[in-house]
């Protein structure tokens, strides 16, 4: 499969913004949209590849995500969740915790962390693009506009 590129995942997360409600889904399409593959998704969907403690609320794969949906404090679980020793022995990349209205993400390598309402994604979807293999110092000296200022640099030297 080819790699995505940033107009590319816009555009797949563009059908999970804006939506009255969001249920366990969410977190199986949001990694389709990065290019996580079917069968890599479908199998963390029906539990054979789900590491995950508890996996009536938590979804799991090693080195990607440890998703946890909660009713409790989002901060709160967020903070307990990223020290439980299943999720450090797991090093997931992104540790998300939602109860389907907001959402709190936590970078493991950049120890960054993102908070917003589910159906904002579409505005914090760049945090994400690790899971496509883009860290942040290459997308941001790639955006759009720098790219088709290159371009015409390059054909007026042309």
């Amino acid at each position: 499969m080819p790699r995505l590129n940033l107009k590319d995942i816009e555009e797949r997360i563009k059908p999970l913004a804006g939506r009255d409600s969001y249920d366990r889904e969410f977190i199986f399409e949001l990694l389709l949209a990065f290019g996580r593959s079917k069968g890599n998704v479908t199998r963390l969907r029906n539990g054979s590849l789900n590491v995950a403690e508890d996996p009536d609320r938590e979804v799991a794969q090693k080195n990607v995500v440890y998703f946890r949906e909660t009713t409790a404090d989002l901060l709160h679980e967020l903070e307990a969740l990223r020290v439980e020793p299943a999720v450090v022995k797991y090093r997931p990349r992104f540790v998300i915790v939602t109860d389907y209205r907001d959402l709190i993400a936590y970078d493991t390598k950049t120890t960054e962390n993102r908070s917003f309402p589910l159906r904002e994604i579409g505005q914090h979807f760049t945090f994400f693009l690790p899971w496509a293999g883009m860290e942040k110092a290459q997308y941001t000296a790639e955006s759009h506009a720098d790219v088709r200022a290159a371009e015409k640099m390059g054909s007026l030297f042309d």
